[in-house]
């Protein structure tokens, strides 16, 4: 499970990265989309023996890609919050 504190460094690298170059980003999040449904088909095909190993794996990247796609949202919300905050400190 991803801690919020986690969830909120992810935004603020996924915020930089998009900056930096939407098209890597776009590629990094096609390249981590294949890998989920690489990690979705070997849970599914696993042995019974390496199951419970497999679905491990299969739940820390769907956790990871959830966090990773959510990312923009929560970074406009933390600098909308942060504007905010700005303004009644004036």
């Amino acid at each position: 499970m991803i801690t919020n504190e986690t969830h909120i460094a992810l935004a603020k690298a996924v915020q930089e990265l998009r900056a930096a170059s939407g098209p890597a980003w776009d590629m990094f999040l096609q390249a981590l989309t294949l890998h989920l449904d690489e990690v979705t088909e070997n849970c599914i095909h696993a042995l019974p023996d390496r199951l419970a190993e497999t679905q491990g794996r299969a739940r820390e990247i769907r956790d990871l890609f959830k966090a990773l796609v959510a990312s923009p949202q929560l970074a406009a919300q933390m600098a909308e919050k942060e504007r905010r905050d700005a303004h009644t400190r004036r």
